[in-house]
């Protein structure tokens, strides 16, 4: 979820907040979770791909809050439209960039906690798709009638490396 933090510098640093992260192996649960807060979950991924349209499906878990299904039509698409809260492609480009942060609180509520994305960013590459179906079990668990997508983008592969232990005063 894109979320943004004011600091006690009078700064403002937005970025990632993690909901879940699915993965489809356990190995990186149990240490992924001890050294971040990207909330890793063991997860049966499933992805097709017929022509220009791409399935993805998380297969629900018992006693897990988890599922999710997605298709997407990997051609442009979604570039015009906006939805609220955003009145012009400006301001939601603006406000949905996104910046190369994952963020969360520490346990006292008073520091922020930062995940930084090193990468060239010269390489960065990504593009609206249109989204044909999206349906996430555990977003309408947490945020019942708030949730809605707003911008879907498929971004191209590219090296990255997260660097962790950065922590900012609220």
């Amino acid at each position: 979820m894109h979320a943004h933090a004011d600091l006690a510098s009078n700064k403002t640093i937005a970025g990632l907040y993690f909901l879940r992260s699915d993965v489809d192996r356990s190995l990186p649960v149990l240490p992924g979770n001890a050294l971040t807060d990207f909330r890793f979950h063991k997860a049966s991924i499933r992805t097709a791909a017929d022509g220009s349209v791409f399935r993805l499906k998380v297969a629900q878990i018992p006693d897990e809050i988890a599922g999710a299904e997605v298709v997407i039509k990997t051609v442009p698409g979604g570039e015009d439209e906006i939805s609220p809260p955003f009145h012009t492609v400006e301001e939601r480009e603006q406000i949905l960039k996104y910046a190369p942060f994952g963020l969360s609180v520490d346990r006292s509520g008073q520091r922020l906690k930062v995940a930084e994305v090193e990468r060239n960013e010269g390489q960065w590459e990504e593009r609206m798709v249109r989204v044909q179906m999206a349906d996430w079990e555990y977003l309408k668990r947490i945020i019942p009638s708030e949730a809605r997508l707003v911008r879907a983008t498929q971004v191209m592969p590219i090296d990255y490396r997260w660097r962790i232990g950065r922590m900012e005063r609220l």
